[in-house]
């Protein structure tokens, strides 16, 4: 039971009990106590069909352990039981039959190199790339840097005006 129906409860047996303590109206009981006639009358009722498709939903989970509360009603429609998803949900959640959330590892896939690249060598797999800027003057410059993938260290950094493709070779 929630918090707040066990509060409503516990009002509701203080009403019963000043009604017969104190020899006052239902009225009177609840307006001190603070709720409404109705839900001092309101009958709880235990459906046994809630228990049947309580079952039914454990035997199913049990057999087929990675189904949701979503497909487990579409099995519960199969076997004739046919219920809304919002009551399903709230047995399910009920019965402790939660998922947990499988975290899912990325796959990076790029250009055709496997997922899990082999463990490299130290200067085995190099990577190189072109930076342009300009200085407070304009005149254009850039920078060619050279990496090695393995330990990260910067191989190369050549700033010139122009770096031709004979002065890339030369790396």
């Amino acid at each position: 039971m929630s918090q707040k129906s066990d509060q409503t409860c516990r009002q509701k047996g203080e009403s019963r009990t000043r009604l017969q303590k104190h020899s006052i109206s239902e009225r009177r009981a609840c307006l001190i106590i603070g709720i409404a006639k109705s839900t001092e009358r309101h009958q709880v009722i235990l459906y046994k069909e809630n228990e049947r498709i309580s079952e039914r939903l454990v035997i199913l989970a049990s057999k087929w352990k990675r189904f949701g509360y979503r497909r487990l009603q579409v099995m519960l429609e199969r076997d004739g039981i046919i219920v809304n998803h919002q009551k399903v949900y709230r047995l399910y959640n009920k019965a402790g039959l939660s998922l947990k959330r499988k975290n899912r590892k990325k796959v990076f896939l790029k250009r055709g190199i496997s997922a899990r690249p082999r463990e490299m060598a130290m200067n085995e797999r190099w990577s190189m790339d072109f930076v342009s800027d300009k200085t407070s003057s304009g005149s254009k410059f850039r920078v060619f840097t050279l990496l090695d993938e393995v330990t990260r260290e910067c191989l190369a950094l050549e700033v010139a005006g122009s770096i031709t493709g004979s002065a890339v070779g030369r790396f």
